[in-house]
């Protein structure tokens, strides 16, 4: 019963982030991958998606969708 929430945003590489992420915590949870390692090799990965993708372009994309969104944040 959520009072309060905000949709996913999506913006250019969102599946991409979603994947990288959803994969690293998978692979620490079968043990391919040291727990204390996911933060970073996500980070890393994340990093490179936004140099491909273009850290303006992403920049521009959240600024357009937060104009659209509502800004409630308590119960109406």
């Amino acid at each position: 019963n959520f009072q309060v929430v905000a949709p996913p945003t999506y913006l250019t590489g969102y599946l991409e982030f979603q994947d990288t992420l959803g994969k690293n915590l998978s692979e620490a949870y079968v043990g391919q991958l040291p727990a204390k390692d996911v933060l970073k090799k996500t980070q890393d990965e994340w990093s490179a998606v936004v140099r491909r993708i273009g850290r303006s372009k992403l920049k521009d994309e959240l600024a357009s969708y937060k104009a659209v969104m509502p800004r409630r944040n308590l119960p109406a």
